[in-house]
């Protein structure tokens, strides 16, 4: 029954048609002309729906709207029918979720020797409707049947409940939270040529039908799906806290909406997940046991390991059937042709139980000429005793593609371009007339080789299963496939440029696969810094080595340095963050960076690099190679003759300095970054984590304390906190907070300030997901808290933050930091485990080239040796005069001044107070300023004493 306006649905059924269904019996179709003449439709269900056959649907309406947007217009008596049937007007087509759906529609093949499945899915379904949320695995080889089982107890769930499926894809297998992106775009239902600001109110509204919180929610998934922010206060965390934050939004939209109704949760073909959406099936996994939620997975390996601890998590494995089910399934898909017993037996002897294998070696034969009939509609014995079976699926399917002619050119280029495909982009590809291309699409469609949802230049065509896709990809000759993935490249890039923004590594696959290695490898670089934004490091380290292994293909030199440069650069980076500060692939990375800087002329590659490598090899320790760029990095600065980038390099060239000692040169450089800055020479994109007035201000104060001048680095180190306070940057304010305005503060030994501010930084630390930072504020703490508190308890709490500190792979100030432990250890009675960290102090110094706080670890090894006493006296004597020569050398007053009122006081306990007197007194008297702190006080103290 047509409408005056047809309108082709998902399996070619108009606009009016009516579709009736029958309780009791199984999803089937018959003629059209058969309705009301029919005996007894139950004895009819069968076979699949056709462009000229009404649907008889027995299940329930979830199903049938799940091909068709149906109007239910009650039962209805058909002739020969005894009881009434359900009847539903087809309205338009439905909303697929999954490659399933959108490939099946209503047309399912019957379930045979599924129950104890389908009674184990229906079981935990239960339990989930009462509130005990549960998760189980399907698992099985491709064709078992995981999809048919995930189809039916999705028709089975219920109307009032809510489902959300999830598919992934083998060509997404590295594009962070693609499945995810992919079902909230659909879910939303964004158009391709709306505004960004449309989509965003079409999230809204979306997570609002959840029962979200809007405000906790949606910005997180508008970072997720590329959208703006302007309706909401900027994000202030961090990358991976960003990323944290956005696995939590959704498990808060999956438990927002259980609080509403029941939810299934479909995920499909986990083999071919991202690491990043495992995350999030991670997380909802561990948040759905108390809720009415059933998490169905599906894949083709086990991965029940990874959440062996989780009681509310099974596996179902899937087996393949046995003799008498593949005959019945054979027959339910064959019985309308009347396909011989011999032959069903054949295809059941070859197909080995795997559903997808003998269904499609069923079709292939149906869909063949060797199935001749005379007229008695009878097949001849010798045609019987020749038909081939194919051997293996992709056999079968290989065959099944070699019947549709011309069309099997279509189905190749879909499947170049992956399991799903859109209209336009497929004929663009093809480069054939519209006509005839949908002419051809049709036949894929009406063969059951395809689905396709949509209409127009949008609509989006589905293999039936991945495996159709590999066998139609595979037919392809070597040269056409990289002819057309080419071609793929370019056609994407010019239909759908927003590609190379949201998903450059199709493209890049693309223009790889078609030997287009110039335009490959800028992609890979570009797909690789993308998801680095994300925090998802596991994808950003396959794309940057992507890029990285064609680099040897790209001819022009300088084009092939100047790549390689930035995607070792990037590469070191995401190792540098989300490995570890010492990860041996940084090292290697920035190594042949450093190699690579010295052939690319372009400052502006060169000293991004030189910045990375320099803060790469100070945090792990090394500061001789460090301050060696950095130096690097000045040169190239001035040599490109531009303020902005003199900035950057005298900043970090005051860190660099006061890292090695250098106070003057550090002071000199922090004044030649101060008036940089103040010219307004920062404009434009930051290369420092921090802003660079802050890291040169930091250490421009503690040089000056170095050297005596004490108020006015307190005054500088003042200046450094209101200074990030009024910036409004997180990362700058944490930075101070836990590092910059703690330094002085405990130089001066004003403990209580210094308490106050690390509780706050540690604080802010924690909440942006600063970890190196919030440790190094735990370390201060801890080091002040002994000082005025319970020793062996700040000493715990030292030790424990250190261990977190050093498996962050940090090693700066690690010798200063162990010679602070050791003294803890020291005072809480612990004198061997000091005299231990006292040792590795010396050594962590001695190879590090660390010298800023050189003097503190000499005199915390003159500490630990006095109190052995007796023959280790004199070695105590001989390391304070150590730390008091290196202090001289190094024009450190103050550290001069702690030199030598440790050695004066070891001379006083000795008795010789007078060569104590004339050793402290001119050092104390050099002083100027700074007399309120409590080195000043201490030494003061002494020296009355002393006289």
């Amino acid at each position: 029954i047509a409408s005056p306006r047809p309108l082709r649905v998902r399996i070619g059924v108009a606009t009016g048609a009516v579709v009736v269904g029958e309780t009791g019996g199984g999803d089937a179709s018959v003629p059209k002309t058969a309705i009301g003449e029919t005996p007894n439709v139950a004895a009819r269900v069968q076979a699949m729906a056709g462009p000229d056959q009404i649907l008889v649907a027995a299940t329930t309406r979830r199903l049938v709207a799940g091909a068709f947007e149906c109007e239910d217009i009650g039962e209805h008596a058909l002739k020969g029918i005894a009881q009434p049937v359900r009847v539903w007007r087809v309205l338009g087509e439905g909303s697929a979720h999954g490659r399933f759906a959108a490939a099946q529609g209503a047309r399912l093949t019957p379930m045979v020797n599924r129950e104890a499945e389908m009674a184990l899915l229906l079981d935990r379904w239960s339990r989930a409707l009462e509130g005990r949320g549960q998760a189980l695995m399907l698992v099985g080889e491709p064709g078992i049947g995981k999809s048919r089982l995930t189809a039916e107890i999705c028709a089975q769930a219920g109307d009032g409940n809510v489902l959300i499926r999830l598919q992934c894809s083998e060509l997404h297998g590295n594009s962070a939270f693609y499945p995810i992106i992919a079902s909230l775009q659909r879910a939303a239902g964004f158009e391709r040529n709306a505004t960004a600001q449309q989509k965003l109110d079409k999230l809204e509204a979306l997570v609002q039908r959840f029962g979200a919180p809007v405000e906790a929610v949606v910005p997180q998934l508008a970072g997720l799906l590329s959208l703006p922010l302007d309706r909401y206060p900027p994000q202030r965390a961090s990358a991976q806290k960003q990323k944290r934050d956005t696995v939590q939004a959704l498990v808060t939209l999956v438990l927002e909406a259980a609080r509403r109704s029941a939810v299934l949760l479909v995920f499909e073909d986990l083999h071919w997940m991202d690491p990043t959406t495992l995350e999030v099936v991670d997380a909802i996994v561990t948040s759905i046991a108390q809720a009415p939620v059933l998490l169905l997975m599906t894949a083709r390996t086990s991965m029940a390991a990874r959440w062996r601890t989780q009681p509310h998590v099974g596996e179902l494995p899937l087996l393949g059937l046995n003799r008498s089910h593949s005959l019945r399934l054979a027959v339910a898909v064959a019985v309308k042709h009347g396909l011989p017993q011999g032959v069903l037996e054949r295809i059941v002897e070859r197909t080995d139980g795997v559903p997808l294998f003998l269904e499609e070696v069923t079709r292939t034969l149906l869909d063949s000429q060797a199935l001749r009939r005379d007229p008695a509609n009878r097949l001849p014995q010798a045609l019987l005793d020749t038909i081939e079976i194919p051997a293996t699926l992709k056999d079968s399917l290989t065959a099944r593609l070699d019947q549709l002619g011309v069309a099997k050119r279509c189905a190749q280029y879909g499947a170049v371009l992956g399991r799903q495909f859109r209209h336009d982009a497929v004929l663009a590809l093809s480069g054939m007339a519209e006509e005839n291309f949908a002419q051809r699409m049709a036949h894929l469609v009406a063969a059951g080789l395809l689905s396709s949802s949509g209409d127009g230049p949008a609509a989006v065509y589905t293999f039936h299963h991945a495996l159709i896709q590999d066998a139609a990809y595979e037919t392809l000759l070597k040269t056409d496939r990289r002819s057309l993935h080419a071609r793929a490249g370019d056609v994407l890039n010019e239909h759908f440029p927003e590609l190379a923004d949201s998903e450059p590594e199709v493209l890049a696959r693309h223009h790889t696969a078609g030997e287009a290695f110039a335009k490959a490898v800028p992609l890979w670089l570009k797909a690789g810094q993308r998801a680095w934004l994300r925090s998802a490091a596991a994808e950003a380290i396959v794309h940057l080595s992507a890029g990285l292994a064609l680099i040897d293909q790209l001819e022009d030199t300088a084009s092939r340095d100047s790549l390689e440069l930035r995607l070792q650069s990037a590469l070191g980076v995401v190792y540098f963050a989300a490995v570890s500060y010492a990860s041996p692939q940084a090292r290697d990375a920035f190594a042949r960076a450093e190699v690579l800087c010295e052939r690319v002329p372009e400052p502006m590659l060169k000293i991004p690099v030189l910045y990375g490598v320099g803060a790469f090899q100070t945090m792990k320790g090394d500061i001789r190679s460090g301050h060696d760029a950095f130096v690097r990095l000045m040169a190239a600065a001035d040599a490109a003759g531009q303020p902005r980038l003199q900035l950057y390099a005298a900043s970090v060239l005051s860190w660099s300095h006061y890292n090695c000692g250098h106070y003057g040169a550090s002071v000199v450089a922090a004044a030649q970054a101060e008036a940089l800055y103040d010219t307004g020479a920062l404009a434009g994109p930051r290369l420092s984590a921090a802003d660079p007035k802050i890291i040169s201000e930091c250490f421009r104060a503690t040089s000056l304390w170095a050297q005596g001048h004490v108020d006015q680095a307190r005054a500088v180190s003042e200046g450094v906190l209101a200074h990030a306070r009024a910036l409004g940057d997180p990362y700058s304010l944490a930075y101070t907070l836990n590092f910059a305005a703690l330094l002085l503060p405990e130089l001066c030994g004003e403990n209580e300030l210094l308490l106050k501010r690390s509780e706050e930084g540690i604080a802010l630390a924690r909440e942006l997901g600063y970890p190196f930072l919030e440790e190094f504020g735990l370390l201060h703490r801890a080091w002040v808290e002994a000082q005025d508190g319970d020793v062996a308890a700040a000493q715990a709490a030292m030790a424990q933050a250190l261990a977190r500190y050093q498996a962050l792979g940090v090693k700066y100030h690690l010798a200063q930091l162990l010679a602070r432990h050791a003294r803890l250890l020291l005072r809480s009675g612990q004198i061997g485990a000091a005299q231990l960290e006292i040792a590795q102090a010396l050594a962590q110094l001695e190879s590090s080239g660390e010298r800023s706080m050189e003097v503190e670890v000499y005199l915390a090894e003159g500490e630990v040796l006095a109190a052995a006493g007796g023959e280790q006296l004199s070695l105590a004597e001989a390391a304070y005069r150590l730390a008091l020569e290196v202090a001289r050398e190094r024009g450190a007053r103050s550290w001069e001044l702690r030199a030598a009122t440790a050695l004066a006081r070891l001379w006083a306990d000795g008795g010789n107070r007078q060569e104590a007197a004339a050793l402290l007194a001119p050092v104390l008297g050099a002083f100027s300023e700074g007399h309120t702190t409590a080195d000043l006080r201490t030494a003061a103290a002494l020296l009355a004493r002393l006289n």
